[in-house]
């Protein structure tokens, strides 16, 4: 019932936490109560209890150059409950963590890469934060007010906050962050979720009033996204709108160095408004793209956490020396295909495509079994998830996919098709699809690029074919029209469908789930028969840490707020 109880969360539903708010994973055991008036008419509100407010001095950042339904793991046999609120003092130390790419940069406006984003959601606060069951929570509003009409939405923030340049976030920083998403010039990757708002008011301090164009049940969901951290005006302006190697947050942990392609460090803020939190005094991320090396680093205790393959996991799970760890996704590898560009214009060679591509093999050679089927909303998120069997195209038929590629006139294609070069999976399915189309006349090069490299491609559409993994977030509106309607900030493949457009529309601001289940369902139908994107498996997250890490709890979008819980016993 995860589908059901996202939409009701995001429509206005109000939502109460039986413990104080956290900035990490919220405890899955508690108990959350929906109120709404019996005729649905009335405004409805969510308030915390215990909140606190942080007092005391101000300090100084420093800064190089200025779904499934069921309850995540936890580390070390932490309960979630236990990850989210163990521990009334910081257990202190250093979290060394093998990461497997550099971040593109840090700007939380700016960065779709997951390489980027374990950083810098570290680094800020937003409004709402997902818990493990990605349902919003209190973050820098400890409560909120939603009007009858679903338009306005009347956030009330905590008080004492500080920016980690010591000087206090009040309103006035949440309306300027989102106006800077909005705005055009600053591209960010989040303008499509905050287009939906007609204006802002701060009217006092810790106030603010968000107006929407019109109701839309995504919006509360998307003020807990990583790329809506709230920012400060001021180090956004003395470095030019350019925050990606400077720290502009007021999260728990505090940008103290940045070595591109060696080192992060983190440390940890000493006036985070959470009481013990972070636990850690600092995180390294520590770059090692080598699996190998990472796993011989983490069995000899130089790491204590890191990232690993289906492979990689498949080789540490049964290591007693380690915790090797594997969660569901709300995730998905694809292949992705520019519509504009010759001859991925033509419908019937995308369809030629999608036949021709084996998605189980993918599965078991690239993922070894680890991951399923999937459409554009992944099966983890089952009620709203759409039936596959229906589709001819996930059955591989080489013959009809000739026949096609005949019907459009179009032979011997010579291509190519990039993957991040430093996410094995990717380049492994890219080779694997290379065959696959060798044996209908499309000869793909593949051409794994460096990640740097490969998100400025994708942000400029500059590809052919593109191997990649997309987040579907915690609604069907982030995965159907974030990716596929046209003004959706994601679709980097010129892909247009009026009627894909139409049912986004309709069912973002439906409030009624049954309708708004058949809108999404429509509009998967007709992506998955365009073909933009095919949609290769719904792969599991594997990590692997030292059994000294305690209280790190998983995500299923696979960011990492898990790390402000954790500690090294």
């Amino acid at each position: 019932m995860l589908g059901v109880v996202l939409l009701v969360a995001a429509m206005a539903c109000a939502r109460a936490p039986e413990s104080p708010p956290t900035a990490a994973p919220a405890p899955t055991t508690a108990s959350t109560a929906a109120a709404t008036s019996a005729g649905g008419s009335a405004a409805t509100s969510v308030a915390t209890s215990g909140t606190t407010s942080t007092t005391g001095g101000a300090t100084t950042a420093a800064t190089p150059g200025s779904s499934s339904g069921a309850s995540a793991p936890t580390a070390t046999g932490a309960t979630p409950a236990a990850a989210a609120t163990s521990g009334a003092q910081p257990a202190g130390g250093e979290i060394v963590i093998g990461k497997d790419q550099e971040a593109p940069g840090l700007d939380p406006a700016k960065n779709p890469a997951q390489a980027a984003i374990r950083v810098f959601d570290l680094m800020y606060s937003r409004l709402t934060r997902l818990d493990t069951q990605m349902r919003p929570q209190p973050d820098l509003a400890t409560s909120w007010d939603i009007s009858a009409d679903g338009k306005t939405y009347t956030f009330h923030l905590r008080q004492g906050v500080k920016f980690h340049n010591g000087r206090e976030l009040t309103s006035a920083d949440v309306k300027y962050t989102y106006e800077r998403i909005i705005d055009p010039a600053t591209a960010s990757i989040a303008q499509s979720f905050f287009a939906p708002i007609d204006h802002i008011d701060a009217p006092d301090p810790y106030t603010v009033v968000v107006v929407l164009k019109e109701a839309n049940t995504p919006f509360l969901v998307n003020t807990a996204a990583t790329w809506a951290g709230i920012v400060a005006k001021e180090i956004v302006d003395a470095n030019n709108g350019d925050l990606n190697k400077v720290d502009a947050g007021s999260g728990p942990f505090m940008l103290q160095e940045w070595t591109p392609d060696t080192r992060t460090v983190l440390v940890r803020n000493p006036n985070y408004y959470v009481p013990g939190q972070p636990a850690a005094d600092k995180i390294t991320f520590q770059i090692m793209p080598d699996e190998n090396a990472r796993i011989a680093a983490l069995r000899t205790g130089n790491i204590q956490f890191t990232v690993l393959s289906a492979a990689g996991y498949d080789t540490l799970k049964n290591d007693a020396s380690v915790k090797a760890v594997e969660g569901p996704t709300l995730s998905y590898a694809y292949l992705g295909m520019n519509v504009s560009r010759p001859p991925f214009d033509k419908p019937e060679v995308r369809e030629a495509i999608s036949y021709a591509v084996d998605r189980n093999e993918i599965i078991n050679s690239v993922f070894l079994g680890h991951a399923r089927p999937t459409g554009p909303v992944p099966s983890a998120m089952t009620d709203w998830a759409i039936d596959l069997s229906q589709f001819d195209t996930y059955t591989p038929n080489v013959d009809k996919a000739k026949q096609l590629m005949a019907d459009a006139g179009v032979s011997d294609v010579k291509t190519t098709m990039i993957a991040m070069s430093s996410l094995s999976y990717q380049v492994d399915a890219a080779q694997v699809i290379r065959a696959q189309l060798l044996k209908i006349g499309i000869d793909a090069e593949v051409q794994p690029q460096e990640v740097g490299v490969y998100v400025d491609n994708w942000k400029k559409k500059n590809m052919d074919l593109m191997v990649g993994g997309n987040g579907s977030g915690t609604n069907p509106d982030r995965a159907v029209c974030f990716f596929f309607c046209t003004d959706g900030s994601a679709n980097v493949w010129n892909y247009t469908n009026p009627s894909v457009d139409s049912d986004g529309a309709e069912g973002r601001t439906s409030t009624d789930p049954s309708q708004a289940k058949s809108l999404y369902t429509d509009a998967q139908k007709q992506i998955i028969d365009d073909a933009p994107n095919l949609f290769l498996a719904n792969q599991d997250q594997f990590v692997a840490y030292s059994p000294k890490l305690n209280n790190f709890t998983m995500m299923p979008d696979e960011t990492w707020p898990g790390l402000i819980t954790a500690s090294i016993q």
